[in-house]
């Protein structure tokens, strides 16, 4: 097995931009298509460990679709690509132009069906006090009136606001329980998700297996943090839209912290990763477009794929968009019943 130091541990970051108001760049005076073409197919074949889990023919669609790129012109090779990676169903999977534009083939299905079944103004009505923002808003929280903290991650990537977890659990130390909010959040960097764990062990706990190359890798296992462990009883919500980092938070939670309950709808299906920070699935096209594509294939804890099929809470609790426009958050409001009746129990 292969060991990973702490600094190149796994990050999985959901990128997955919009990007409306970039636009592709003019056309690049040589005609490179089929060269790109060419690239991204052997890149895939090469990196990407779910070809016979989705009962994809990689080579097949080589020569369905090798017609089309090498007859197409400036950026028609972008159908020709996004078709072909469509039959990937890869959530994680992109194309960027040289003028930034990213383009996903495929967007899993729970999260367009959960897409409107949340909203951070129907949450704020259950609240007597407004919330308190972290730096660059990526961490949100409060105490409801119910005396249970709400945390809310909007996304795990990058710095942000983690280094602040101490200060938030201090503020939760009174609390009767807990409730963590990864609902919409597309993921990020595995170390964040640590810093959350970590509040809740006293002693280290093992990682999920991750796999390169169908060869398991070494793990270090995720430490304790904070001054405090928070005992009292917790629910993680996750929903559709929680994706890679998240559902990697939902499956630990799940599997390894007995005093928390996952609520909600079952996750994305993301479970694609990168071996460590510095190889991030990033491959520049010989057009200078980038393609971006994982080679981790990261694992359940009873060993089984949750790609394409996503983690499934303790306690599903569905939600629709009919009931947010009524004004009501039915997976948030059986969590606050949930930790008020095992509050009771606790005790």
């Amino acid at each position: 097995m292969i060991r990973i130091k702490p600094y190149l541990l796994v990050v999985l970051a959901l990128l997955l931009f919009w990007g409306c108001e970039k636009s592709v760049i003019q056309e690049n005076p040589q005609n490179t298509n089929l060269q790109d073409f060419e690239m991204a197919w052997e890149v895939a074949d090469q990196h990407y460990p779910y070809f016979e889990l989705k009962g994809v023919n990689w080579d097949e669609l080589y020569e369905v679709y090798y017609p089309g790129a090498s007859e197409s012109k400036g950026d028609e090779i972008y159908t020709v690509l996004i078709e072909m990676f469509s039959h990937l169903r890869d959530g994680h999977m992109y194309l960027e132009t040289e003028g930034g534009l990213q383009m996903t083939p495929w967007i899993p299905t729970r999260r367009i069906k959960d897409l409107y079944a949340f909203n951070p103004t129907v949450i704020g009505q259950y609240f007597e006090e407004e919330f308190i923002h972290c730096s660059e808003d990526n961490i949100n929280y409060q105490i409801l009136p119910e005396n249970i903290g709400y945390l809310n991650i909007q996304s795990f990537s990058g710095e942000y606001s983690f280094r602040d977890m101490d200060q938030i659990f201090n503020f939760f130390k009174n609390t009767t329980g807990l409730i963590i909010d990864i609902r919409h959040n597309y993921g990020g960097d595995i170390h964040n998700v640590d810093k959350i764990v970590g509040h809740f062990i006293s002693l280290p706990i093992p990682r999920n297996p991750y796999y390169h190359d169908f060869e398991l890798l070494e793990m270090d296992d995720i430490q304790p943090s904070g001054t405090y462990n928070y005992n009292n009883p917790v629910v993680l919500l996750a929903n559709g839209v929680s994706f890679s980092a998240s559902e990697i938070a939902t499956e630990i939670f799940k599997e390894q912290i007995a005093h928390v309950t996952v609520i909600g709808d079952t996750t994305g299906g993301g479970s694609l990763g990168y071996i460590n920070k510095y190889e991030n699935g990033d491959f520049i096209l010989p057009s200078g477009k980038l393609f971006h594509i994982g080679n981790l294939d990261v694992r359940k804890y009873n060993g089984e794929p949750f790609e394409n099929i996503g983690i499934v809470p303790d306690i599903v609790i569905p939600q629709s968009e009919t009931d947010i426009l009524a004004g009501h958050d039915k997976q948030l409001e059986f969590a606050i019943n949930h930790i008020e009746s095992k509050s009771i129990e606790h005790k």
